[in-house]
């Protein structure tokens, strides 16, 4: 009996008060990972970009 009263008050606790939704309590941090991932890439992209025209405007000044 006492196992049943138990049982009845844990039920009816859990919906008094539901626990809120997992990606409620822990937000997914994919979208600011994908987008931290995506502006790297340019900035690394920007980079290798001025690196090479500078390579490239030494190489030709000599033969200028």
């Amino acid at each position: 009996m006492d196992d049943q009263r138990h049982e009845q008050k844990e039920n009816e606790r859990e919906e008094e008060y539901p626990l809120p939704p997992r990606s409620t309590k822990f937000p997914s941090e994919r979208k600011k990972v994908t987008l931290f991932f995506y502006r790297s890439l340019f900035v690394l992209f920007l980079l290798l970009t001025a690196a090479l025209i500078g390579w490239g405007l030494t190489l030709q000044a000599p033969y200028e």
